[in-house]
């Protein structure tokens, strides 16, 4: 047995890579998808409608994925002629391979659809009558709010002494986490000055 065989055998027996579809977490889709939106909810609101529509084509493309491969590999399976069945049978490794691989995308794919939905149907409840065009006449509100902050951080990171990507990745924490990572610079700061 290779090398590669072996660790592939382990890897398909090791349960974690089984029972969890990695993607994006609630923090990561909550906060971090919204930086630039946070602050103006219309907006906060829109991205998250925006996310929830790539999230739903990406679902469906993937579910049409998932059912051709499905067939090809029913079809590659069958009985057939000698001369053919050789030729198709080398197809089923690879398209039971494909199909394992569609199947743990579209697990996490529908987790983080799940997440956007139910935050939307939840924190944004209220917004979910406005129309189009009310939401595009907050435009000028949007960018006003997003360029003041980005001029505040420039500023704030000037004095704090971090980047600016960094300290817009701080603030867009939830309050707990924001003042652990600020608390643990200024102890950096002690350790660094000794």
């Amino acid at each position: 047995m290779t090398d590669v065989t072996r660790i592939l055998r382990e890897l398909d027996s090791y349960e974690p890579l089984q029972k969890y579809h990695f993607g994006h977490t609630p923090l990561q889709m909550s906060a971090f998808k919204t930086t630039q939106q946070q602050g103006c909810e219309t907006y906060e609101y829109w991205h998250q409608v925006l996310q929830l529509r790539s999230l739903r084509d990406t679902l469906e493309e993937m579910q049409i994925q998932r059912d051709e491969v499905s067939q090809e590999l029913r079809e590659s399976s069958k009985s057939w002629p000698f001369w053919s069945y050789k030729s198709r049978q080398k197809k089923v490794p690879r398209l039971k391979f494909q199909l394992k691989k569609i199947e743990s995308t579209l697990a996490e794919k529908t987790r983080e659809a799940q997440f956007h939905y139910e935050l939307l149907k939840t924190k944004y409840k209220h917004l979910e009558c406005l129309s189009e065009k009310e939401i595009l006449e907050k435009d000028a509100d949007y960018w006003v709010h997003r360029l003041r902050k980005q001029v505040v951080v420039s500023r704030l990171s000037r004095q704090v002494g971090v980047g600016e990507g960094e300290l817009s990745a701080i603030l867009a924490l939830p309050a707990d986490a924001r003042k652990q990572v600020l608390e643990g610079l200024e102890e950096n700061k002690l350790l660094l000055s000794e």
